[in-house]
């Protein structure tokens, strides 16, 4: 089971990681960075309190999509109200089928922004 897990995480993860880096050298310039050095805290500090956060968010914002595609048994502590359409970037598909067509409308909407 760890296998199919690796072979669809592995792809995904390192264009992730690439902008990781990318902003986690950005912020660590940031003038608040040599603040909280000069005050006495330590790299390791600075990283994990203030760089890192900084970093992640546009890695979240760019992987913060969800869709849901309901299964024919659903437990009573999975139901829950659906959130409208494409709202904080949910999506509602009512099978697998869809999902393609969703991905390739999202790919179009940001190439065009």
């Amino acid at each position: 089971m760890i296998l199919p897990v690796l072979a669809i995480s592995v792809p995904i993860a390192a264009p992730f990681a690439q902008i990781l880096i990318r902003n986690i050298d950005a912020v660590a310039t940031s003038p608040f960075v040599a603040v909280a050095r000069a005050k006495g805290a330590s790299y390791r500090q600075v990283l994990l309190h203030h760089v890192f956060g900084n970093a992640i968010l546009p890695v979240l914002t760019i992987g913060g999509k969800a869709a849901h595609i309901p299964y024919a048994i659903t437990w009573q502590h999975e139901v829950a109200e659906l959130p409208e359409q494409g709202l904080n970037g949910y999506y509602h598909l009512e099978s697998m089928d869809a999902l393609p067509p969703l991905v390739a409308q999202l790919q179009r909407v940001e190439s065009a922004a």
